[in-house]
């Protein structure tokens, strides 16, 4: 009974697409910080590609004390791969290319290709983090949605619109180090009637707690748009 239950996964795992052990690769690597020391401890992610467009997340994991990863997939597609570590403050390697002067690396790999090198993932910069915190006139909690952009580039950080509920009250973004506009989109499903911000200067390796006021008398049900870019209408820069 064991014997076809067996023969019954395989063909299943084989009909439905899901990697066999005849048909999976070992994708090995290695990161190394700009100096080229091993880092340990750092989050290996990798991503399903299709030429230029990454797809969706397909793995995560985390390098052992020699800095050292690996992976298990099926031997089809190309992954790009890409780490961090913010506990130390690196930064997501490869990404930011717009705004970094050293992005580090984050390779593409073939996996029907030669896998029996390790790949090298080099991190690139180290970035700062700000702290959100929401709260009424009064100093009591608001859960609330905030954005974030890059003054110099204009652009949104990734994931533009951050919730902070109840559930999750404390918020932390690792980001590079420059100049950001940082207010409300909403607060408690209502929004301002006129959006404003602060401007934050993120520096490396430190965090800085930035507090947003939610005025409950300066909220509407009509739909605002967050500020594009660093605004006029910002309150200044955040001490």
């Amino acid at each position: 009974m064991s014997h076809i239950l067996l023969t019954i996964s395989v063909l299943l795992a084989h009909f439905l697409g899901g990697p066999t052990d005849r048909d999976t690769v070992k994708l090995k690597g290695v990161v190394l910080d700009p100096e080229g020391a091993p880092v340990a401890a750092a989050e290996v992610v990798a991503t399903a590609t299709e030429g230029i467009v990454y797809l969706e997340e397909v793995g995560t994991t985390e390098t052992d004390n020699r800095g050292e990863f690996i992976f298990k997939f099926p031997a089809r597609g190309t992954v790009s791969v890409s780490a961090s570590k913010t506990d130390d403050y690196w930064l997501q390697s490869g990404d930011w290319e717009d705004v970094l002067e050293n992005p580090g690396t984050a390779p593409v790999v073939d996996l029907k290709g030669d896998l029996s090198d390790l790949i090298t993932i080099r991190l690139g910069s180290r970035g700062g983090k700000l702290a959100i915190e929401t709260t009424d006139t009064e100093g009591s909690f608001w859960p609330s949605v905030v954005f974030i952009n890059h003054c110099r580039s204009g652009s949104a950080v990734s994931s533009s619109w951050s919730p902070i509920s109840v559930l999750y009250p404390d918020t932390e973004h690792l980001l590079p180090e420059g100049e950001y506009c940082v207010g409300i989109v909403s607060a408690n499903r209502m929004y301002p009637v006129t959006p404003t911000c602060k401007i934050v200067q993120v520096t490396p390796s430190e965090t800085r707690l930035v507090k947003l006021i939610v005025d409950p008398l300066e909220l509407t049900t009509e739909v605002t748009r967050p500020l594009e870019g660093c605004s006029p209408q910002s309150e200044g820069a955040s001490k």
